[in-house]
């Protein structure tokens, strides 16, 4: 039985779909952090994965045959964004007596869920568009088109 391939997209609706999805990703992580509380992290949690998760799904259905690379980008992406992010909170909150970048650790975690992690969401959201653009400039210059797993088998 021979596998059926599917036919490549038009690069244009290639554009449009990741466009459509990485909106939607992006729109949603604003109306999630403008309309949460700041002090409600379990709610404001769901920043850390929806603007991969929403933007990745537009590359997978766009450059579906770059889906290895899609992936591990992704999966990089998520894993960690959220390091840099608390990174950047870390060096730009200030403490008294504390040197930026190098506080203690307990007093930071204290002072900024105290405010409500002002800078780290926004970061988050920052640093998260950034890496998705950057991974669709990636796979739209590498073609994807001849990034299938080989030619199939019959």
């Amino acid at each position: 039985m021979a596998s059926e391939q599917l036919p490549a997209l038009h690069p244009a609706t290639k554009h449009l779909v990741v466009g459509f999805f990485m909106a939607v990703g992006i729109g949603t992580a604003w109306y999630i952090y403008a309309t949460t509380s700041p002090i409600d992290e379990w709610s404001r949690r769901w920043l850390i994965i929806v603007i991969p998760f929403l933007s990745g799904q537009g590359l997978l259905y766009g450059w579906y045959r770059a889906w290895r690379t899609v992936l591990l980008w992704i999966a990089a992406i998520y894993l960690f964004s959220p390091f840099i992010a608390a990174r950047i909170e870390s060096c730009v909150t200030v403490i008294p007596g504390a040197v930026p970048c190098f506080a203690d650790v307990v007093i930071l975690r204290e002072v900024t869920s105290q405010a409500g992690h002002p800078v780290y969401f926004l970061t988050l959201i920052v640093v998260h568009t950034i890496c998705m653009l950057a991974l669709w400039i990636l796979v739209a210059r590498q073609g994807a088109d001849n990034a299938s797993a080989g030619p199939s088998t019959d």
